[in-house]
């Protein structure tokens, strides 16, 4: 940490650990829901939810690009503090966690 301001924003996965084992000489691998319960760093940032658009085709309709026949996701923030080492910075780390809209 150089006392240097940094945001990222990856992905939150809710299942994206894994527990393994081996089975009949198979690894198995089954998802481990590390969220269940929550991060207790981490602050849900719903006001700059956003939706996200999949797929679809531009238009152009009365002379205008139009985009069309999407599907979409809500997409919604998390913040966690990531403090520095030995130094009075701290950053946000931003990871996005994907809803249904319905």
């Amino acid at each position: 940490t150089l006392r240097l301001w940094s945001a990222k924003s990856p992905k939150d996965f809710d299942l994206s650990y894994f527990n393994q084992s081996i089975s009949n000489c198979n690894q198995v691998e089954k998802p481990d829901g590390w969220l269940t319960f929550g991060n207790p760093w981490e602050k849900a940032r719903p006001e700059y939810t956003i939706p996200v658009h999949f797929y679809g085709r531009v238009q152009h309709i009365n002379g205008k690009a139009q985009w069309t026949d999407y599907a979409t996701v809500i997409a919604m923030p998390y913040d966690t503090p990531i403090p520095g080492y030995k130094t009075n910075t701290v950053n946000t780390l931003r990871l996005w966690s994907a809803k249904s809209p319905k």
